[in-house]
């Protein structure tokens, strides 16, 4: 498995802008733009951040992450056969007997890291200041090798999660295509992102209901990609 390589200076990180490393900051009311929006109707909202976090706080939470979180390999069925999931998995929430079913398999969780934790709220002072309050309370993360690892189409509709809530989603490390498709209607058109390291892109109102989402197998990507996504689940 191959790290991603950009250099890292973990000596400046204390030297960065106040809002950099997920410290506070003062919220300021700041509308949504167009150039934000990828989805934005009543089927669904996705909204994307390209440099919500900037180059080398991403590189350092990369590696922080990558070196120290247990990842562990999850077995999948498909057509009755088990196989090894193309991803690594982690999850932590705001506390540590808090488990998410999804896929049918349970997910347990570990209790928030302090990088993690800091991360969780920078992202709610960034939505609230667009007017979409949340307070997420798990975290689901995946460590994709490199462009041979990948997700398949789905949804996010697991009944542990709160109905309409939201999903943010980080992205870290190698930048890889997220893809949207419609359930009903023109379910063959493909709306592709390109999610870069450091940025932010969030799902809610009625996307699961109406789209599935895919990171498709990329063979040229040849380092690793880390995944935080962001969710509220049942207490």
């Amino acid at each position: 498995m191959k790290r991603y390589t950009h250099p890292v200076d973990y000596n400046s990180i204390q030297q960065l802008h106040p809002r950099q490393h997920c410290r506070k900051r003062q919220v300021q009311k700041t509308p949504i733009t167009e150039d934000e929006k990828i989805v934005f109707n009543d089927k669904a909202c996705v909204i994307y951040f390209p440099t919500f976090l900037t180059e080398q706080e991403a590189d350092v939470l990369f590696q922080q992450l990558y070196d120290s979180v247990p990842w562990g390999q999850e077995l999948v069925k498909v057509y009755g056969k088990t196989f090894l999931a193309k991803r690594k998995t982690a999850a932590y929430a705001d506390q540590s007997n808090r488990d998410y079913k999804y896929a049918g398999k349970v997910q347990k969780a570990s209790k928030w890291t302090p990088e993690i934790e800091k991360l969780k709220k920078n992202i709610e002072i960034h939505l609230r200041a667009r007017g979409i309050e949340r307070q997420f309370n798990f975290a689901l993360l995946n460590l994709y090798a490199d462009g041979k690892d990948s997700i398949g189409w789905h949804s996010d509709d697991e009944k542990d999660l709160v109905d309409d809530g939201v999903i943010a989603s980080i992205s870290l490390g190698a930048e890889r295509a997220f893809q949207l498709r419609a359930k009903q209607g023109d379910n063959k058109k493909i709306i592709t992102t390109s999610l870069k390291n450091g940025s932010l892109l969030c799902m809610y109102g009625n996307t699961q209901k109406n789209y599935k989402h895919c990171v498709p197998v990329r063979m040229k990507v040849k380092n690793a990609r880390i995944n935080i996504t962001f969710r509220e689940i049942h207490n």
